[in-house]
Parts: C-alpha cells; sequence; structure tokens
C-alpha cells in the first residue's frame, strides 16, 4: 500500500484538537494549507504504509482514526503497543535501528485506521503555526507517559486489577461517555488482552467473568468493551478481596 493515490485531507478538519493555541483568523488560514495525504488500513495484519522510493523526508505518519497494535517479539517474549487517534508512528525505524538483540515486530489493524503522511512539505506548510508543530510533539510524550504507566500496570501482582487499570487507560484515551459508563471500542480479545497483560487467556477469561459479575465491565454485540462505576473504588474493592 502506498500514499501515493491516496486521498488528501484538511487535517484541522479530520483532527480539530490541532486547532488548540489558534485564534479564529489563524484557524481559517491554517484549515487551507495544513493538509495531508492519507490511506485506509483495513482490519488484520498489516504491512505498514510504503513511501516513495528514495525519498528521506518523511516525518512520522499520524493515526487520524483507528487502532493499530504493534507487537514485538524478542527473545522469545512478547509486547504489544496500542496505538490509535492522534498517535505518531515511524515503522521505518524498526528496520533502520541497530540494536545488538534484533526484535520482531508485527502490526495488527484492530479498528479501520486512517494514517496520514507528515512529511518535509508538511512540516513546510505548518511552520507559520508553531502550535500546531507543538501540538504533535506533545503527543509524542503522551505515548511516552503512556508506555510508562503501562509498565506500571504490568507491575501489579494481581491480574483483576492490571486489566481495571488497562481498561480505565484505554477509556482515558479513547473512550466515549455512555449511558451507563465509558465505553472503549478497542475490539480486544481475551488472547490479546493476555498479551498486553503478562497472562494465560484463561485467566484472563476468568479474570473478565469475575469483573463482570461485579458489575465493572460489559462487552457490547460487536465487541466493544463498557466500564462502569468509579476506578479508586473498582481498585479499592479489588485490592481488599
Amino acid at each position: 500500500m502506498t500514499f501515493r493515490d491516496g486521498t488528501v485531507v484538511r487535517l484541522l478538519d479530520v483532527r480539530p484538537d490541532l486547532r488548540e493555541g489558534l485564534d479564529g483568523q489563524d484557524v481559517t488560514a491554517a484549515r487551507l494549507h495544513v493538509v495531508a495525504r492519507t490511506v485506509d488500513l483495513r482490519p488484520g495484519q498489516c504491512t505498514p504504509p510504503t513511501l516513495p522510493s528514495g525519498r528521506g523526508d518523511h516525518v512520522a505518519l499520524l493515526v487520524v482514526d483507528g487502532i493499530i497494535s504493534r507487537t514485538v517479539t524478542l527473545a522469545g517474549r512478547t509486547a504489544i503497543e496500542l496505538l490509535g487517534d492522534e498517535d505518531l508512528l515511524r515503522p521505518w525505524d524498526d528496520q533502520a535501528e541497530a540494536t545488538s538483540v534484533s526484535a520482531d515486530v508485527t502490526w495488527t489493524v484492530l479498528r479501520a485506521t486512517r494514517l496520514a503522511l507528515l512529511d518535509e512539505s508538511f512540516a513546510a506548510r505548518i511552520a507559520p503555526w508553531p502550535s500546531i508543530s507543538a501540538a504533535l510533539l506533545a503527543r509524542t510524550v503522551w505515548q511516552s507517559r503512556w508506555l510508562a504507566r503501562h509498565l506500571a500496570i504490568l507491575d501489579h501482582p494481581r491480574l483483576d486489577v492490571r486489566l481495571v487499570l488497562l481498561f480505565w487507560e484505554l477509556a482515558d484515551r479513547w473512550g466515549r461517555v455512555a449511558p451507563d459508563g465509558v465505553s472503549v471500542p478497542v475490539p480486544l480479545t481475551h488472547h490479546t488482552l493476555g498479551r498486553i497483560i503478562r497472562a494465560q487467556r484463561p485467566s484472563v477469561t476468568a479474570a473478565l467473568r469475575q469483573l463482570r459479575e461485579r458489575g465493572f465491565l460489559s462487552r457490547e454485540p460487536d465487541g466493544t468493551w463498557v466500564i462502569h462505576g468509579d476506578p479508586s473504588e473498582q481498585i479499592g474493592v479489588l485490592a481488599a478481596a
């Protein structure tokens, strides 16, 4: 797949959060000039989009909407990183970086995803509006903080607490307010959840069943998870059990 034939979008229209820091007049001008070419990815395992041959001016890819997982296998151990709306990625770095122990990296589209190409020409187009560059840079910081918080989740000894913490993290990142809780539109199977929080699938299934029985968690027919209640209270109840 390639960006060559992809749709060109006005990035401030599809990602209005990038307008923060712009006044009304700047928004009007920036909407017209801040454009990017996109590519759509369908659910399933994928190879990241290729870039024009011989070009070294690519900066990053921005997830306009959707969810992708990046699976890293190193010395027989596997870790999964989730990337979604507003996140930045540079998949070509997986082949470029030299490491003493090589790792196998695979990508899976969990929910239909649109990526925008941020290249050198894009960087030139946003130059008049530094707040847009700042907003994009902030996303890289958010991603590193998410990974740090994820490591803290993995350090908790209780599987049910790790699951609750994970779902609230996902709710903070991509959740939508639902009538009876927060909807988390990330189609994660029990197997995938186990790989994310370092647990075997049967143990995850048992823990999820208990969380459902407590009324902490439910799942819609389309695979969307819904988390209910207050996170502090839930963690307190589980820790005391």
